[in-house]
């Protein structure tokens, strides 16, 4: 006998728009998460599709989880002679941790069960089929569940899809040339000597700066000095690159250089996949989501709002295959149809612009703002 209809493995925004689409439906998942329930997410603001809402289903972001974007963005080149204003994109900024805290409350409203601080340690498979997962609750306790259907939501790290055997059918593996590193955080600002600053340099306040190539050709420093809550953002993003300074270590070397740059408010970062979406996203009993799946945009390493689409999307073909019981790859193929005809071409599109960063210069892409080519 099963434990659940449906074992979700991470509660970030994929795994759990999954859990409610499926719940909305009348099934019974579970979602397993190993960090304590207030520490889900990152203290970090994102930028969603406007669209997403509607999409999903889900009642629009308000204060304070919804946060005032800036005025305006500007791109630098890599060489800080050409500078291109970046057109308003249909995106709403929030806080990160909030929303998914509400995601989370949208799901137990709609009758999801989460596991908290427990950890994932393998899938428990019948050949090459998935029937389940092991893990350990934080005291220690041995947890075994099993499900017609196991998702892998859990991030770049994939504690499910990594374990899984080959017969399984799905990308075990993603190049470190594949991966991005990102780090946010946010400071207190000495208010005097940031307007002495801004006018020396005719900076305008209020505006989020961001720098191309300033550490190679696929890499991005973003600072937004926001006046009206005395704060300073700070966003690095670079290659993963083990002979190089990490995005952490980039962001903080800035700030902790700056006399005007006070005391932290929040941070928050880690790996993300920068690559097409994998090939197969689906085996007999199991599917995966979100940055397991490689689901962000290469070109800018954002992934929420592809997580979310391909949530609802598993969580509505999950659904026709459980009440047709039947989990099997087949069964599963449609999710794989629906993600590539609705984003696929989009996320391929922008990963041929990163090969195309990939493989340039900083003088390169200098000669592209010089031109007019973006």
């Amino acid at each position: 006998m099963s434990d659940a209809d449906v074992i979700i493995a991470g509660a970030g925004p994929a795994g759990i728009m999954t859990a409610i689409t499926l719940a909305r439906r009348g099934w019974k998942p579970v979602v397993i998460e190993r960090k304590p329930r207030e520490r889900v997410g990152r203290a970090v603001r994102v930028a969603l599709e406007e669209k997403v809402f509607d999409d999903n289903d889900l009642p629009p972001a308000e204060p304070p989880e919804l946060i005032k974007a800036p005025q305006s963005r500007e791109l630098i080149s890599p060489d800080g002679k050409h500078k291109l204003k970046i057109r308003s994109l249909p995106t709403i900024t929030v806080d990160q941790r909030l929303f998914i805290l509400r995601l989370i409350e949208t799901a137990e409203a709609s009758g999801v069960r989460f596991f908290f601080n427990t950890t994932i340690t393998g899938a428990v498979c019948d050949g090459g089929r998935v029937t389940g997962v092991v893990g350990t609750t934080a005291d220690g306790r041995l947890l075994e569940l099993s499900a017609p259907l196991t998702v892998d939501a859990t991030g770049i790290y994939s504690a499910i899809r990594h374990e899984l055997p080959e017969a399984v059918g799905v990308e075990l593996e993603v190049s470190p040339k594949d991966v991005c590193g990102l780090w946010q955080e946010a400071r207190e600002i000495n208010r005097p000597a940031v307007m002495d600053l801004l006018a020396k340099n005719r900076i305008r306040p209020q505006v989020n700066v961001l720098r191309a190539g300033f550490m190679g050709p696929y890499s991005l420093f973003g600072i937004f000095v926001d006046l009206e809550n005395d704060r300073v953002d700070v966003m690095v993003a670079v290659a993963h690159d083990e002979e190089y300074p990490t995005a952490k270590e980039l962001a903080q070397s800035y700030l902790e250089s700056h006399h005007w740059i006070g005391e932290p408010i929040s941070a928050g970062g880690g790996l993300v996949p920068v690559r097409r979406p994998l090939d197969n996203l689906v085996g007999d009993g199991f599917a995966c989501v979100g940055d397991c799946a490689c689901q962000a945009f290469p070109q800018y390493a954002g992934g929420i709002s592809s997580a979310l689409a391909a949530g609802r999307m598993l969580g509505e073909t999950a659904g026709e295959a459980l009440a047709a019981g039947d989990c099997s790859r087949a069964a599963l193929w449609a999710y794989n149809v629906r993600y590539m005809r609705s984003r696929g071409a989009a996320q391929a599109n922008s990963e041929i612009f990163r090969r195309f960063l990939m493989g340039a210069t900083g003088d390169e892409i200098s000669a592209v703002f010089a031109r007019g080519i973006v």
